[in-house]
């Protein structure tokens, strides 16, 4: 009954992730969580991330924007020891607390006056740099991207291609972490390699959808996303 219950948290989530290139992880953590141990849930996503990211990145027609990709990619390399330093310095909840906070103000800013930011290297390196940090501190990577192109006013498929290949070069990093730390265990594995048949179906109808959505609809729908990311992120801060 709990790997069935799992294996329809991974359907929906990976049909979010298919509609809006991000978002995966804030359905299926909670409530995953209900059903097995973090080590668990953290190792079969890992693979399960690995999959459906390489999967929609195959599946998103849209061309690779390398002037967005690569300064977010490597300063995201350079956050990740950053917020090791952050994890090691200061209490989990204060950071989760500031993390949920700044996820909702930039949110609301960029949704009520309507900002628009110059597409510049310097302002992508800063997004990266975040997500970096946050990655490898609380393992909230998402919102400074995702904020990052809406406030550049993004096109959706832009949008999704860009965050499901940062997303698979997050994933292909954390691996040798995984390895190292002797996580990963085959029953783990396992788990995530026999939920695979949901994460296609979950994520191909989720990338069959988003066509039908409207630009404006598809903003909006990640805005939310980020701002209901920044609450999970505070709720969490306060409860521990």
């Amino acid at each position: 009954m709990n790997l069935f219950f799992f294996l329809v948290i991974m359907l929906f989530a990976c049909f979010y992730q298919g509609l809006t290139g991000f978002g995966s992880v804030l359905i299926a953590a909670p409530l995953s969580l209900l059903v097995l141990d973090q080590f668990t849930f953290v190792t079969s996503f890992t693979v399960i991330g690995l999959v459906m990211n390489a999967f929609l990145f195959w599946k998103i027609e849209q061309p690779l924007n390398l002037t967005l990709l690569l300064p977010l990619c490597l300063a995201s390399v350079i956050g990740m020891p950053f917020g090791i330093w952050v994890l090691k310095a200061a209490p989990t909840n204060l950071i989760e607390i500031i993390a949920g906070s700044l996820a909702i103000l930039s949110t609301l800013i960029i949704s009520f006056t309507k900002i628009s930011l110059p597409r510049i290297k310097f302002l992508t390196a800063i997004a990266g740099l975040f997500s970096g940090v946050l990655q490898t501190s609380i393992s909230m990577a998402g919102p400074p991207v995702v904020i990052l192109l809406a406030a550049i006013d993004g096109e959706k498929n832009e949008m999704r291609k860009t965050l499901v290949t940062f997303f698979l070069f997050m994933n292909i990093i954390s691996l040798p972490f995984f390895f190292f730390s002797k996580t990963l265990t085959l029953q783990r594995v396992s788990i995530g390699f026999f939920a695979l048949p949901f994460v296609f179906l979950g994520a191909y109808l989720g990338n069959k959808i988003v066509e039908k959505i409207p630009q404006k609809t598809f903003r909006l729908l990640a805005l939310v996303t980020v701002c209901i990311s920044g609450l999970v992120s505070i709720y969490s801060g306060l409860l521990h």
